[in-house]
């Protein structure tokens, strides 16, 4: 409930938008609930009901100017209205104009996206990781490691440049792009091409299980395929070389050792013979022995892991250590990966529509300012 000096407010400002034909009931409420929350924040601060009012009524502004503010407000409102819809008015009158630009410009993109941006065909080969044939705790495998470190080092052999280029010639592949520029450009594209993906690298139940995939984008789906074939059996043979070659350099490496450890034991029995005979016959000091000892513990440990990782390697000459086996063979591909050819036609007919839109902006004709009559 209003006192009589906020209704008389209100009255005039009722009057002043009537007069301006823009009487509206809802600024009427919200001026109302302006005032009272104005009023009852002065009677917070202490101030008398009359003062509370008369403060709300300055604050708040002359009717006249609340008035005007509403009408500039709805003036500016009806403006906007009217631009957009002779914005659209004068689209609808030239509808051609834009049609036309939109259909030719989706039209043009399919087309040059067919020369410009050829059919992409991809062909995936799966390979999963075969644990050795013989148990663990028999003859334990020399060749350690996770799969995706191991996986990436064979990648490096795999996608070699002496490699890709071989590939690339057998398969003439990249016929125009070794035309246009260097073939480091074309094997830097040919690596781009090729994806290997690790699908999973561990199993609670195998120190080392998984699964892989190796797979090639090609413009055309039978290089697509063959090249995928190609790249698999290269990983594979490329991951049994490996593990020989790691498997004999552990070979090497520890009869090395074994080398260097029998000198130094010959050598120390030497100088152990020595000093007994300059003691004469007495005991000698367990200084001089225990070194003797501990390469004779060596010595032992070295000729045991010799054995094992002859073993080992036996293992991988046989071919029934761990292995990599293709599971899922690569198919010629039905369908393309890319590009998006509805996609690219819509692209380009929003294209062709903004640059529509835009010439008939240009075109349309302006409407002279308004000018008062004398």
């Amino acid at each position: 409930m209003t006192s009589e000096t906020l209704e008389a407010y209100l009255k005039r400002l009722d009057r002043e938008l009537a007069l301006r034909g823009i009487w509206s009931s809802r600024v009427i409420e919200e001026a109302r609930e302006h005032l009272i929350d104005a009023t009852e924040d002065g009677l917070g601060r202490g101030l008398a009901l009359d003062a509370a009012e008369r403060e709300a009524v300055e604050r708040f502004g002359a009717p006249e100017i609340i008035a005007a503010h509403v009408e500039a407000k709805r003036h500016g409102m009806t403006k906007w209205k009217d631009r957009f819809s002779g914005s659209l008015g004068a689209v609808w009158r030239r509808r051609w104009w834009v049609l036309v630009p939109v259909v030719l410009s989706a039209a043009a993109t399919t087309v040059l996206s067919y020369y410009f941006l050829p059919t992409r065909y991809r062909s995936e080969a799966s390979i999963i990781v075969v644990p050795q044939r013989v148990s663990p705790g028999y003859v334990r495998s020399s060749v350690t490691g996770q799969l995706g470190d191991r996986l990436q080092q064979i990648n490096v052999q795999v996608m070699s440049r002496a490699r890709l280029e071989r590939i690339i010639k057998d398969f003439n592949l990249y016929e125009l792009e070794r035309r246009a520029g260097p073939i480091d450009v074309v094997i830097a594209k040919m690596r781009g091409d090729i994806e290997v993906i690790i699908r999973t690298s561990h199993n609670p139940q195998h120190d080392e299980l998984g699964m892989f995939s190796v797979g090639f984008v090609s413009s055309t789906p039978r290089a697509a395929l063959q090249v995928t074939e190609r790249l698999a059996n290269l990983i594979i043979e490329e991951n049994l070389r490996d593990r020989a070659v790691r498997a004999e350099g552990t070979i090497q490496f520890i009869d090395a050792q074994i080398k260097d450890v029998r000198r130094q034991i010959i050598d120390y029995e030497a100088t152990l013979d020595a000093l007994r005979a300059q003691s004469r016959d007495s005991r000698l000091s367990q200084a001089d022995l225990l070194p003797y000892e501990v390469l004779q513990e060596t010595y032992k440990a070295l000729l045991t892991k010799g054995q094992e990782s002859r073993m080992a390697a036996n293992l991988e000459r046989r071919q029934i250590g761990e292995q990599f086996k293709i599971i899922d063979l690569p198919r010629l591909p039905e369908r393309p990966v890319g590009p998006r050819r509805f996609t690219v036609t819509v692209i380009g007919g929003l294209a062709g529509f903004a640059l529509a839109l835009a010439f008939v902006g240009v075109s349309s004709p302006r409407q002279p300012p308004a000018t008062a009559e004398g």
